[in-house]
C-alpha cells in the first residue's frame, strides 16, 4: 500500500515547499527548501511526511543531496518501514548504488514484490520498481534475454499505464535500466533510444540531475556504435554532471561519461588523449556494469598504438574469469571476443581469431562483429564473402540506415583489389562516413593505397561541403524511406505508385548520386541532406 499522504497537518507544509519551488527553473535552488524540509520532518517524527516527500524527490535527491537520504534511512523506525514497503526497498535501491551491478538485497526484493502482488490496483512505479529488481539480478547473472523480455513488458507497461504517480522523479532512471539492458543485449539502436528517452523525462518538469548521466549513457552508446559526432553532441550535454563522489548513486552512474570520452579521443585517432585519458579512468569502473567497455577501450589503444600482447592476455583472462557476463550472446561477450580477434588478426594468427568469431552468431551478427568477421574474410583472401557480409549487414534489422564508417573503409579495400570497379565512388563514400561520423579511427583499417586516397579526399576543399546534387522533393522522400529499411515495393505503395515507376525513381536516384546500390545511396544522400544517421532499433 501506498504510504498516506500526511492529512491536515502536513499539507501546508507541502504546499509551502512546492510553492516556494515550483517556479524555480534551476534545480539546484530547489535543493536546500526540500532538505530543511525533510530535516525538519525527520526532527518531527513526522514519517508519512518524509515519505511524501520521497514519493516525488527520492531519485533526485539521491544524486544532488545524498547526505539526506543517508539520514532518512537513519532516522526512520524499523516498525514504520515495515508497513511501508515502497520505501524498504527504496533504502535498498541507496544500499545497492554503491555496489557492483547494482543488486537489490534478496530480503527487500523478496518483501516488495510480495507486497506489490498483493494489491488490487498497485501503483506502475511499484510495478516497475518490482520487475527492475528482477531485471538487475538476471544481468548480474549474464542472463540478458530474460533480462530483455522484462524489460520489454516493463516499456509495455509504460504504454498502458493507468496512472502517471512520480513518473517525472522515476523514469530518467528507469529509462537508464532499459538501456543498459538494451546495451549488454548488442540493441544498441533501442539503447540509445531508452537512453534518450530518460533524457527527454529529466526535461519535462524540472531539470531533473539525472539528465546528464542520460546524455552521458547516450554518448557512450553513440561511440560503440562508431557514430562519434552524435556521441559528441550528447557528451556536451553531460558535462554539468556532478562530482562523482564513491559509494552515492551518482557514482554508480559517472562511468559512462569517462569511458565516452575515452573512446571519442580513439574515434579521433588522438593516440595521446586516448591514452591519457584512459589512465585516468576511475578505478570504480573496473567494478561496475561497464567494466568491459573499459576493456575494450584498452584493447583499441593497444591496436593502434600499444602492447597487442599485454591486452591480449587482460581479455582473455577476463573472458575466462568471468563467462556468465561474458557469454557470447552479450555485448560484451561479443566485443571482447572481436577486441582478441583484431589483435590476433593484427599478429597474423587468423586460426585464433578464427576460433573466436565461431563462438558467434555466424548468421545474425552483431554490429561490432561484422568489421572483424569481414576483416577475417579479406584476409584470408575471400573478398566476395567479406563484400556480401557488408551487404547484408547494411540491410535491415541490423542497420535502418547509414552503414559504420569502418564498414565503407572495408569495402573500399575489397572495390581497390578489382580494377574493373568504380572505385571513385566507393572512395568518396567512404570518406563522407568517415568525415560525417567523425570515425578516423576507421582508417586504420584501410590498405595504403586506399587510405592515401581517403585521405586526400578528406584533405581536398570541397570535403568540407556538401556534394552538389539536386534531388527533387519526391527523390528525397524515397531515399528517407530507403533509409528506414523498407522494401521497394513497400516505399512504392506508401506512396500510391506503381513499382516501374518507383523503379525509374530509384534510377534516377543513383544515377544524381554516382552509387550503385541502395546502401551507397542512403549515405551518399546523408552528406547531401546533413542528415542524422540512425542505428536500427533492434
Amino acid at each position: 500500500m501506498q504510504a498516506a499522504r500526511v492529512q491536515n497537518t502536513l499539507a501546508p507544509v507541502v504546499s509551502s515547499v512546492l510553492g516556494r519551488v515550483s517556479g524555480v527553473d534551476d534545480w539546484h535552488r530547489r535543493i536546500p527548501a526540500l532538505v530543511v524540509e525533510i530535516d525538519a520532518a525527520l526532527a518531527d517524527e513526522r514519517w508519512d511526511a518524509v515519505g511524501s516527500l520521497l514519493d516525488d524527490y527520492f531519485f533526485a535527491l539521491s544524486i544532488s543531496a545524498p547526505d539526506v537520504i543517508d539520514r532518512v534511512w537513519q532516522h526512520l523506525p524499523d516498525e514504520w518501514l515495515q508497513t511501508h514497503p515502497r520505501y524498504v526497498m527504496a533504502a535498498a535501491v541507496t544500499e545497492a548504488s554503491t555496489k557492483p551491478f547494482q543488486l537489490i538485497a534478496a530480503p527487500a526484493d523478496r518483501t516488495f514484490a510480495e507486497w506489490v502482488d498483493g494489491q488490487e490496483s498497485p501503483a506502475t512505479r511499484d510495478v516497475m520498481g518490482a520487475r527492475l529488481a528482477l531485471v538487475r539480478r538476471h544481468m548480474a547473472s549474464g542472463r540478458i534475454e530474460r533480462a530483455t523480455a522484462i524489460a520489454d513488458e516493463i516499456q509495455e507497461l509504460l504504454r498502458e499505464a493507468p496512472d502517471h504517480e512520480g513518473f517525472e522523479d522515476v523514469l530518467p532512471s528507469v529509462f537508464i535500466r532499459l538501456g543498459m539492458v538494451r546495451l549488454l543485449s548488442g540493441a544498441l539502436g533501442r539503447a540509445i533510444s531508452s537512453f534518450a528517452e530518460s533524457w527527454r523525462w529529466s526535461q519535462a518538469t524540472y531539470p531533473h540531475p539525472f539528465a546528464p548521466f542520460a546524455a552521458a549513457h547516450c554518448a557512450l552508446a553513440y561511440a560503440l556504435a562508431g557514430d562519434y559526432v552524435h556521441a559528441q553532441m550528447w557528451r556536451d550535454r553531460s558535462m554539468d554532471m556532478p562530482t562523482a563522489v564513491p559509494n552515492t548513486m551518482a557514482y554508480s552512474f559517472h562511468a559512462a561519461g569517462e569511458l565516452a570520452d575515452v573512446l571519442l579521443a580513439i574515434g579521433a585517432a588522438d593516440a595521446e588523449a586516448a591514452q591519457r585519458k584512459a589512465r585516468e579512468l576511475d578505478h570504480g569502473i573496473e567494478r561496475g556494469e561497464l567494466w568491459w567497455v573499459a576493456v575494450h577501450a584498452r584493447s583499441r589503444i593497444a591496436l593502434y598504438w600499444g602492447d597487442r600482447s599485454q591486452v591480449s592476455r587482460e581479455i582473455s583472462a577476463e573472458l575466462h574469469a568471468y563467462p556468465s557476463l561474458t557469454g557470447p550472446s552479450s555485448l560484451a561477450g561479443i566485443v571482447l571476443r572481436c577486441d582478441l580477434a583484431d589483435l590476433y588478426q593484427a599478429d597474423l594468427d587468423f586460426d585464433a581469431a578464427q576460433h573466436l568469431l565461431d563462438q558467434l552468431d555466424q548468421g545474425s551478427p552483431c554490429l561490432p562483429a561484422v568489421s572483424t568477421m569481414t576483416r577475417q574474410l579479406m584476409l584470408r583472401g575471400n573478398l566476395d564473402a567479406a563484400e556480401r557480409l557488408l551487404i547484408a549487414a547494411a540491410r535491415p534489422p541490423l542497420l535502418s540506415a547509414h552503414p559504420p564508417a569502418r564498414w565503407e573503409v572495408l569495402r573500399a579495400n575489397i572495390i581497390a583489389a578489382d580494377s574493373a570497379r568504380d572505385q571513385e565512388t566507393v572512395l568518396r563514400v567512404a570518406a563522407q562516413r568517415v568525415q560525417h561520423t567523425g570515425a578516423y579511427d576507421a582508417m586504420f583499417d584501410a590498405d595504403s593505397a586506399v587510405r592515401a586516397a581517403i585521405s586526400a579526399v578528406l584533405e581536398s576543399p570541397a570535403s568540407a561541403v556538401r556534394p552538389d546534387v539536386d534531388l527533387t522533393r519526391r527523390e528525397t522522400e524515397i531515399v528517407g524511406l530507403l533509409a528506414e529499411g523498407l522494401p521497394v515495393r513497400q516505399i512504392a505503395e506508401e506512396l500510391f505508385i506503381s513499382p516501374n515507376t518507383m523503379k525509374s525513381h530509384l534510377g534516377r536516384i543513383y544515377r544524381k548520386l554516382g552509387v550503385q546500390n541502395r546502401t551507397e545511396a542512403v549515405a551518399a544522400a546523408s552528406c547531401v541532406t546533413g542528415s542524422a544517421p540512425e542505428i536500427a532499433a533492434g
